[in-house]
């Protein structure tokens, strides 16, 4: 699992700061998967469940911090948006 996070933050640094989106976009991007929210889907020859989405999510927040990056999703405070992994954030860097 951690290579898949790594993969995502990868790709999350590689975007121009202000860019609007999800994990589950970063994941379709490099996996081809689409909906995450049911069955279970095969990345790296291992299968992932419905779950292990969740998990992979709070970990690519965290190594995202550690990165330097900030995963700013406080235009959804509130609402009714759905599944974390399907939350958009605005990627942003720290600035020193």
């Amino acid at each position: 699992m951690n290579k898949i996070v790594s993969e995502i933050v990868d790709v999350l640094l590689s975007l121009p700061e202000g860019t609007e989106l999800a994990t589950s976009d970063v994941i379709k991007q490099l996996y081809g998967h689409e909906y995450l929210t049911c069955g279970d889907y095969e990345i790296h020859g291992k299968k992932y469940g419905f779950e292990d989405f969740f998990e992979i999510d709070a970990k690519v927040h965290k190594l995202a911090k550690k990165r330097g990056l900030i995963l700013d999703d406080s235009k959804y405070d509130g609402m009714a948006t759905g599944l974390p992994f399907h939350i958009p954030f605005v990627v942003r860097r720290k600035h020193k």
